[in-house]
C-alpha cells in the first residue's frame, strides 16, 4: 500500500472492540454548524492552521506536516498510525488545512469530557464513501456508506450530541477504498450542553435580591390591615 508521502515505516492495524447500544443511549445528529453550536457552550474548535504546510518548515514537506503519533491538539488526540496534515499546496487541493492518515485509512481519535462533537468532513485523494463511528461511555454509533465530497471541492459538516449521561470519548474514520482514499478532518469542534457554573459575582448578586425580596415581604406583614 503506497502512503500520500514515502517513506519506510510499518503499518499495524489494531482490532477495535465495539460496544452494543444500550437502552438508554442516544445521539442527536447535526447538519448545519450554526445549529450545532446553539444547543450548548463550545470549548475547542480546531482547524489545524498552526502548523506550517506552505513551506513544510513545520515537520514536512512543502505543502505537508507530520505533528506526531500519536497527536494532541485541543482536546483530542488522533491516535491514527501516523497523522498527516495536508495543506492547499499539497496537490490535493483543500482550501485549509486538514488532518488524514499518511497511510491513508484509517483516522481516529480519542477525547474524554465532552457530550458535543463537531467537523468537517471530506476525503483527499480518490473520492469514496466513508464508514464512520462515535464511541460513548454508553454505546457505539456506527454510520456506514456515508457520502462526503472531495476536499478539493468542499466538506460536509457533521455534528453529534450524546444523550443525557453521555460523553463522547472517541472517533474512527476509513473510506471503502483503503489506500489511495484518505477521510480528512478539519475544524473539529468540542462543547457541553451543561450550563455553565455561574461566576461567584453571579451568586452575590442572587443571594443580596433573595434578601432584598426577603426584606420586602416582611414590611408588607408589618402593615396594618385597611
Amino acid at each position: 500500500m503506497k502512503n500520500v508521502i514515502q517513506i519506510a515505516t510499518p503499518v499495524f492495524f489494531a482490532a477495535a472492540a465495539f460496544m452494543s447500544a444500550g437502552a438508554e443511549a442516544a445521539l442527536t445528529t447535526y447538519s448545519s454548524r450554526s445549529s450545532f453550536e446553539a444547543q450548548g457552550t463550545i470549548a475547542e474548535n480546531y482547524g489545524f492552521e498552526d502548523w506550517d504546510t506552505i513551506s513544510g518548515s513545520a515537520g514536512g514537506i512543502p505543502g505537508f506536516a507530520f505533528p506526531g503519533d500519536p497527536y494532541t491538539a485541543h482536546g483530542v488526540t488522533y491516535t491514527s498510525t501516523q497523522n498527516l496534515i495536508v495543506g492547499p499546496t499539497s496537490g490535493y487541493g483543500p482550501s485549509s488545512n486538514v488532518l488524514i492518515n499518511n497511510f491513508w485509512s484509517p483516522i481516529s481519535g480519542a477525547l474524554s469530557g465532552y457530550d458535543m462533537l463537531g467537523f468537517d468532513l471530506g476525503i483527499v485523494g480518490s473520492t469514496s464513501l466513508i464508514d464512520f463511528s462515535i464511541t460513548t461511555n454508553l454505546s457505539t454509533y456506527s454510520f456506514a456508506d456515508v457520502s462526503v465530497p472531495n476536499v478539493n471541492t468542499g466538506m460536509t459538516f457533521f455534528g453529534f450530541i450524546a444523550g443525557a449521561g453521555e460523553t463522547i470519548s472517541q472517533m474512527t474514520f476509513s473510506s471503502h477504498l483503503g489506500g489511495g482514499s484518505a477521510p480528512a478532518l478539519d475544524n473539529v469542534t468540542l462543547g457541553n450542553t451543561t450550563a455553565p457554573i455561574p461566576e461567584p459575582e453571579t451568586y452575590a448578586m442572587l443571594i443580596a435580591g433573595l434578601g432584598l425580596l426577603g426584606l420586602v415581604v416582611r414590611r408588607k406583614k408589618r402593615l396594618p390591615a385597611a
